[in-house]
């Protein structure tokens, strides 16, 4: 159990370290959103970022 532990910690260290490279330009990010309310029932929708 341990030994997976390690093998899984060792693998996403690695990919963190080595996957670090200095982007350029716009960036775009979403994710989507729901919500329950009583008084309008459901609600959906998505939640949008765009940086530089």
């Amino acid at each position: 159990m341990n030994r997976k532990v390690l093998l899984v910690l060792l693998v996403f260290s690695i990919v963190f370290v080595f996957g670090q490279e200095a982007k350029t330009g716009w960036g775009f990010g979403g994710v989507p959103a729901v919500a329950y309310n009583s008084d309008t029932g459901f609600l959906y929708g998505i939640v949008f970022e765009a940086y530089n």
